[in-house]
């Protein structure tokens, strides 16, 4: 065999080993929920709030960053409580703005399915924010797009 077909050999099996320990690295949300479960069952709560919040954090991480409020805010973080099932969305001024420095909670109260807002809001806003109470809670009256939202100008 040449040194060329070798190297490519090697570079097929490099490539289907990582294929591999890509796939041992995904876990499906039913067995994340079970874990979580059970660490809770067992006391083990912090454990448990450090692996919930570890999956928010991926599940979540497209959003961060988003401009909200008519492109004004961005979105900074988020932080889920499982003691009261409430997200917490953090927004502020964006970071390179020297004056201004805005900062504020949103909060999705996840077992009344509603928004802490209560005043209009702009329309990719409330999109924005449909997205991420759905991700969080797939049977959101969220999912359907706007919720019920007060959009500026409808």
């Amino acid at each position: 065999m040449s040194k060329e077909i070798r190297e490519m050999i090697d570079k097929v099996n490099n490539f289907k080993q990582f294929v591999n320990e890509q796939k041992l690295n995904e876990i499906s949300s039913e067995l994340r929920n079970n874990a979580i479960s059970k660490m809770k069952d067992r006391g083990m709560d912090k454990r448990a709030e450090e692996w919930t919040q570890f999956y928010l954090d991926k599940a979540l991480t497209d959003f961060k960053n988003k401009e909200i409020f008519d492109d004004k805010l961005i979105i900074y973080g988020f932080r889920l409580n499982d003691k009261d099932n409430t997200l917490y969305i953090n927004y502020g001024s964006p970071r390179n703005q020297e004056y201004n420095r805005t900062h504020g909670t949103i909060v999705y109260y996840l077992t009344t399915d509603e928004y802490s807002i209560n005043y209009e809001v702009d329309r990719k806003t409330a999109r924005i924010l449909s997205k991420i109470a759905s991700i969080v809670n797939p049977e959101s009256k969220y999912s359907n797009g706007i919720g019920d939202f007060k959009i500026k100008g409808w």
